[in-house]
């Protein structure tokens, strides 16, 4: 029995830690950013879209969700906890509340735990990325989780006026990785392609692809009246992998410190 356990939950708890790992949206309280007098479309729409975002110290998140590779589907809930541009926790529990999994990440490494599984394992973000089989990084992972602006270089204001241009169509405003300035820096990993609402500026949708120009992930996201999160879906969008990932919001907290203990072995 339990080696049939093993075979169901493996590989759907690596998808979800290493792939997934999308939801919070604690749209509470809004960042102050200083206007320039003279400033391009570029840096307008990307302050604008900041402007937009909730600002988070700490924040923790109650969900349910599913996940689907090819004709294998999967239920979970859990929690997340996040100290933001620090380090992120997840508990991953089935639906009967068997715990299958706890993810901790910071810049630097992932650790991922599983009791059921008898699996420790600690790699850095490179190793990651490969096991992953998509360029994964801790900026793309707070940035997917916050629904929040971030490039390959990070997410400092600076680095995405830098890095982020305006690219408009008929039916939606777009930021997009600047590939010519991108492609100068050795550790680009991934480039972005964000679809923003036109009149609130919240990000609707967040595309990445590769260095090589193949379309790997797309993420929505999908707001309540209030314009609070309250669903996001992940699919994978290459020749190779079918998979998805649904998450619906619980409950939702922001607060001033959340205390995270994990024992990173």
């Amino acid at each position: 029995m339990r080696e049939i356990i093993r075979l169901k939950y493996a590989g759907y708890i690596s998808l979800f830690a290493l792939t997934m790992l999308t939801m919070n949206g604690c749209h509470m309280l809004k960042k102050t950013v200083t206007e320039k007098n003279v400033m391009t479309e570029d840096e307008n729409v990307v302050r604008k879209v900041i402007i937009a975002q909730p600002e988070v110290k700490f924040a923790e998140m109650r969900f349910t969700g599913k996940a689907e590779e090819n004709d294998n589907r999967i239920g979970f809930m859990g929690t997340v906890r996040i100290e933001k541009d620090r380090q992120i926790y997840i508990l991953l529990r089935s639906t009967i509340g068997i715990e299958l999994a706890r993810v901790y990440a910071n810049r630097d490494s992932v650790w991922l735990v599983s009791r059921m599984l008898s699996m420790k394992e600690k790699v850095d973000w490179k190793l990651a990325g490969g096991k992953a089989g998509y360029p994964v990084d801790f900026f793309s992972m707070q940035g997917i989780l916050l629904q929040s602006l971030f490039t390959s270089a990070g997410d400092q204001l600076s680095i995405l006026i830098e890095n982020l241009v305006v690219k408009s169509d008929i039916e939606n405003l777009r930021l997009v990785s600047n590939t010519s300035k991108l492609t100068e820096e050795k550790e680009v990993k991934y480039f972005n392609d964000f679809i923003i609402d036109r009149e609130s500026f919240i990000i609707q949708n967040a595309k990445i692809r590769d260095i090589g120009g193949q379309w790997i992930a797309d993420v929505k996201y999908l707001y309540n009246k209030d314009r609070l999160i309250k669903k996001i879906e992940l699919k994978g969008i290459d020749s190779e992998r079918n998979f998805a990932v649904e998450i619906n919001v619980v409950k939702r907290e922001l607060k001033d410190f959340i205390e995270i203990n994990f024992d990173k072995f």
